[in-house]
């Protein structure tokens, strides 16, 4: 994403990463501790296309009633075919994870579920992330 940014003509110092993360809720938390560290009051939040819809949910929620203004963005993942999602498993792993990690949040069950159960998974690990 920074790549990108910078191809766009993004100055160099104006591009603020987080890297911590593990999952899309410690990004989202993280990101609003920089923000706070720098004292910025807007971000632009990039993510890949598959995933925007996951990373905009989560961000709103811990962003909520604070004041800070979110652009969101998304990148194309080159390596995602959208259209024909299903015939390709690196594809089908990243359908189920978005749509799981998205219930979850409806359902109230904590914001970073998905990720951190995949992550602590061996198996749920080796299915998703193989």
């Amino acid at each position: 994403m920074e790549a990108e940014a910078l191809g766009q003509c993004v100055p160099a110092q104006a591009v603020i990463l987080e890297t911590r993360a593990d999952s899309t809720y410690e990004n989202a938390l993280y990101s609003k501790a920089l923000m706070a560290q720098y004292n910025l009051r807007s971000a632009l939040v990039v993510s890949s296309d598959y995933h925007m819809l996951r990373s905009r949910l989560t961000f709103l929620s811990l962003f909520k009633n604070t004041g800070d203004a979110l652009t969101f963005t998304s990148v194309r993942d080159p390596l995602f075919a959208g259209s024909i999602w299903w015939t390709s498993g690196r594809n089908v792993r990243h359908v189920l994870r978005e749509y799981g990690g998205i219930a979850a949040l409806y359902l109230g069950i904590a914001p970073y579920a998905t990720d951190t159960m995949i992550n602590r998974s061996h198996l749920l690990s080796y299915v998703f992330n193989s």
